[in-house]
């Protein structure tokens, strides 16, 4: 398709990008990260980061790390709307990229069978 000439425009069409779909751990720090940025540590380090803080200091910890999943888990529906649409979006005008080319495809065949016809 990419190497091809189109006969109507005489340009080389230009190829569909595919929307990127990220692994699970890349979209998880692109959206942790600027919520909680403690939350892309390991257990480990976010620990050794906080060895000698009060039982206060632990709970309220506590409950911001909680705040943080559950605006990640909103902006992570937000982000699967989005991709889903892009996918969506993507194999319609993929399709319809396909459907053209046999378009002119047969309209070229049916055009050259009418001048074969016409020379009988």
């Amino acid at each position: 398709m990419n190497d091809q000439i189109t006969p109507t425009t005489g340009k080389t069409p230009k190829p569909l990008n595919a929307p990127v779909i990220p692994t699970g751990d890349d979209l998880f720090h692109e959206i942790m990260g600027p919520i909680e940025p403690d939350l892309l540590l390991a257990e480990a380090e976010r620990e050794a980061k906080y060895v000698g803080e009060s039982e206060a200091e632990h709970t309220a910890r506590v409950a911001r790390y909680a705040d943080a999943i559950t605006e990640y888990k909103k902006q992570y529906e937000e982000k699967q709307i989005v991709q889903s649409s892009d996918i969506r979006s993507f194999g319609n005008n993929l399709l319809h990229d396909f459907e053209s080319q046999d378009s002119v495809k047969e309209s070229l065949e049916l055009d050259l069978l009418a001048s074969q016809i016409a020379k009988l």
